[in-house]
């Protein structure tokens, strides 16, 4: 794996989401891209923003296959349209307020909890800030990761269609709803 900026650093170290993942398959560490023996590599996977990675396909052996995250992301974002914005911005938002509020959840069970560590001759203040540091990086890694799955999993549908009305009804579209137009609406709700 490589990574130019933190070459010589374990997987972990430079990715702490990534840490147990990087130790519990004995990753190798981070290597400068000018330093890789491509022949011992089989698959690249490619995180750079615009296109960057593609000065990096010209001089790749062609066994390696090259997986560019960023046009899948930038492709997922495209399929969107005008609605893009507002979905990355409903995505994002309610993630931090969902994990949010576990957050401080937990602090509360930590803060309540905390005390009983003066029992095993520990500061407790310590303890809680070295925990609570600890809940905040992972609560870090758990919206990324979470708006990563939202974003990559998220679809647009249209509105499902109204059956026709039978004989005897009228033919003319519904209002919905507290509106007088025939106009659809769209609502967006979290399961």
């Amino acid at each position: 794996m490589t990574a130019d900026r933190k070459a010589g650093q374990g997987l972990g170290e430079a990715f702490p989401h990534l840490a147990t993942v990087a130790n519990a398959k004995g990753l190798p560490s981070l290597q400068s891209v000018e330093t890789v023996d491509w022949q011992e590599v089989d698959v690249a996977f490619f995180g750079l923003p615009h296109g960057a990675a593609q000065p990096l396909a010209v001089s790749m052996p062609a066994h390696v296959k090259m997986i560019d995250l960023s046009r899948q992301f930038e492709a997922q974002i495209r399929q969107f349209g005008q609605h893009s914005e507002n979905l990355l911005r409903y995505i994002v938002l309610s993630t931090i307020d969902e994990r949010w509020k576990d957050h401080l959840y937990d602090l509360d069970h930590l803060k309540a909890s905390i005390g009983f560590r003066g029992w095993g001759q520990k500061d407790p203040l310590i303890e809680y800030k070295q925990e609570a540091y600890a809940m905040f990086v992972d609560l870090m890694t758990d919206i990324r990761k979470q708006v990563a799955s939202y974003l990559f999993r998220a679809q647009l549908t249209a509105p499902p269609r109204r059956p026709p009305r039978g004989a005897g009804g009228s033919s003319a579209p519904a209002a919905s709803p507290g509106s007088s137009s025939g106009r659809s609406t769209v609502v967006m709700w979290r399961s």
